[in-house]
């Protein structure tokens, strides 16, 4: 049985900070708690909250590699908080993903920063992806 990935991402997540879960304890939680549906999709209600997000395709040539995929989610969620909604556009050519304005998302990045929001741990991963970004646009 091939593992769903945000159940293994929401997994380790909970390690890093001191909670150990099985694989089918996560699973279990994330469905009982409406994250994820049966099938491991997130569910409508929780990408409306920001509890989960769907991949995105970096702007400017900036590959999911720079921006390094082990971010923590919630740091993330932080950084789309402080955009505009309209930053936010369905990818033409891939109905699955969605691009992202470059300029808004630097201002979120430089604005979650700015007003502590990014934890410890990520800040200097979020200052050189902001670095790399600026020096692009």
């Amino acid at each position: 049985m091939q593992k769903i990935k945000l159940v293994v991402d929401a997994q380790k997540m909970m390690q890093e900070k001191g909670f150990h879960f099985t694989y089918a304890e996560m699973y279990n939680e994330l469905v009982k708690n409406n994250f994820i549906d049966k099938n491991g999709n997130p569910t409508k209600w929780a990408l409306e909250n920001g509890l989960v997000s769907q991949a995105f395709t970096y702007p400017n040539g900036i590959s999911q590699n720079d921006i390094q995929a082990n971010l923590d989610d919630m740091d993330f969620q932080e950084v789309l908080k402080r955009m505009p909604k309209d930053s936010f556009q369905p990818n033409p050519h891939d109905k699955e993903d969605v691009l992202i304005d470059a300029h808004n998302l630097v201002h979120g990045i430089k604005q979650a920063l700015q007003e502590n929001a990014i934890s410890t741990v990520n800040r200097e991963k979020y200052k050189r992806v902001l670095k790399q970004m600026e020096a692009q646009l």
